[in-house]
C-alpha cells in the first residue's frame, strides 16, 4: 500500500534568532509591563508581559522572587520556604542562578532555531532541566554552609519561549503555570504536594483536600537536596494565548481554574494587578506573585496555511488512541510533534516498507492503495 497527500503545501520552518534581553536583578519595578518582539526568518512574534508581587496582608516579608525578560522569553516565579528569611534567600538564589546560566538556554535555543528538528527541541528541554538542577544545587550548597539557612528551599516554575510557536515549562513545587486559550483555562503544571498526590491517586476528595492538615507539605522543592526532580512540558502557542505564572498565595483564592478566565482576558497589566488584588481582598495570607504573558501576534508568510495548536489538540483527542487524554496530556503530545506540509502526490508510505513515524492528518486527503489499486480516501483525523 502507498499513501499520497492530495493537497499541496510547504514544510513549516520557523525559529527565534534574537539575542536575549536582560532586566536588572531583582526585577524592577515589581509592577510593570514589558513588550517583547521575537524575530526570525519567517515570522515575528510579539508578546506583552506584566508582573506584580506583594508580601500580602499577614507575612512580614516577601519570600517570593520572580524574573521577567520580555526580550529573552524567560519568566520565573519562585516561592521560598525556611525560617529566619531563609525562604527569601532560597527564592532569590534560584532566580539568580537560572539567569546566570541562561546562556546554556540561549545556546540550545539557537541550535534549535537553526535546525528546527525534534532532537534539538529535546536538547533544549534537557537544558531547561540542567539549569534548574544547577539552581537547586546552588541553594543546597549555600544552605549547607550556613546553619541559619539549613533546610531552606523554594518552588520554581519557569517558562521559556522556544521559538517555532513552542514554549517549554520547567517546574518544581506548587507554584503554577496556566494557559488561557479561547473560553478555557488549563493548568499546565502539577502541584508537587502531599495532598495533590492523594488527589491524583483518588485517595481523597477535592472537598477533603480543601482543609487537609498537610495541605502545604511539598513533595518536591528546589534546594532541599543537591538535585531536584524537574517536570518539563513542551507545548505549542497560538495567537491570543495568555500564560499565567503565579505563587500559591494567588491561586489559593481561585479554587476553580475557570474563574481566572475573565481576569486573564483583560490587558496584561490589569490582569496581573487584578489577580493579586483579589487574592489580597480575599485574605492575602501569603505572598502573592503573578506574571501574565500575552501572545499578541504571529506574522506568517502568505504561503503558510494556518493550523493552530488548538486545532491540532482537537484532532489528537479525536483519535481513539488518544481519546481519553486530558487537555494537558494532549497538549504534551502535540508539543513534541511537528507539522509538516507535503506537496500533492507525495508518497508518504510504501506498501511492504516499515514505518518509523506516527502521522495524524490535519487537512487534505490521502489515497490508500494496494497493488496500485485505490482502496479508500483518508480524510482529516486519519492516522
Amino acid at each position: 500500500m502507498s499513501s499520497t497527500w492530495r493537497r499541496r503545501s510547504a514544510i513549516i520552518r520557523r525559529a527565534i534568532s534574537t539575542p536575549w534581553g536582560r532586566v536588572p536583578w531583582p526585577c524592577a519595578p515589581c509592577r510593570g509591563c514589558v513588550r517583547g518582539i521575537y524575530r526570525d526568518e519567517e515570522q515575528t512574534m510579539q508578546v506583552s508581559v506584566a508582573s506584580v508581587t506583594d508580601k500580602g496582608r499577614v507575612r512580614p516579608s516577601n519570600e517570593d522572587s520572580h524574573y521577567v525578560s520580555g526580550q529573552g522569553g524567560l519568566f520565573i516565579v519562585c516561592d521560598g520556604m525556611g525560617g529566619h528569611s531563609a525562604g527569601e534567600v532560597a527564592s532569590r538564589v534560584c532566580c539568580e542562578t537560572i539567569v546566570a546560566h541562561s546562556g546554556r538556554l540561549e545556546q540550545a535555543r539557537e541550535v534549535y532555531a537553526n535546525s528546527r528538528n525534534l532532537q534539538d527541541l529535546r536538547a533544549l528541554q534537557t537544558a531547561v532541566v540542567t539549569v534548574l538542577q544547577l539552581a537547586s544545587n546552588e541553594i543546597f550548597r549555600q544552605a549547607s554552609r550556613d546553619a541559619a539557612q539549613a533546610g531552606m528551599g523554594t518552588t520554581c516554575t519557569m517558562l521559556l519561549l522556544a521559538g517555532n510557536h513552542k514554549a517549554i515549562m520547567g517546574h518544581v513545587g506548587d507554584s503554577r503555570l496556566y494557559l488561557s486559550r479561547g473560553e478555557g483555562v488549563h493548568r499546565l503544571s502539577e502541584d508537587h504536594t502531599f495532598v495533590a498526590d492523594l488527589l491524583r491517586r483518588h485517595a481523597i476528595t477535592r472537598k477533603q483536600a480543601e482543609n487537609h492538615p498537610q495541605g502545604n507539605v511539598l513533595t518536591r522543592a528546589m534546594g532541599v537536596q543537591s538535585s531536584a526532580t524537574v517536570d518539563t512540558m513542551v507545548f505549542d502557542l497560538d495567537e491570543g494565548d495568555t500564560l499565567f505564572l503565579c505563587s500559591d498565595g494567588v491561586y489559593n483564592y481561585f479554587p476553580e481554574d475557570q474563574e481566572l478566565g475573565p481576569l486573564l482576558a483583560q490587558d496584561v497589566q490589569r490582569a496581573a494587578e487584578q489577580t493579586v488584588h483579589l487574592a489580597l481582598e480575599r485574605g492575602g495570607h501569603d505572598n502573592c506573585t503573578a506574571i501574565v504573558i500575552r501572545v499578541d501576534a504571529f506574522e506568517r508568510g502568505e504561503a503558510q496555511p494556518k493550523i493552530n495548536a488548538e486545532q491540532r489538540i482537537r484532532a489528537t483527542r479525536g483519535i481513539p488512541l488518544f481519546a481519553h487524554l486530558s487537555y494537558n496530556e494532549a497538549a504534551r503530545v502535540v508539543g513534541m510533534a511537528q507539522v509538516v506540509h507535503l506537496p500533492a502526490n507525495t508518497t508518504l508510505l510504501r506498501e511492504g516498507q516499515p514505518g518509523h513515524e506516527f502521522f495524524v492528518m490535519l487537512t487534505g486527503q490521502i489515497e490508500l492503495r494496494r497493488s496500485g489499486q485505490l482502496v479508500t480516501m483518508l480524510e482529516p483525523g486519519a492516522t
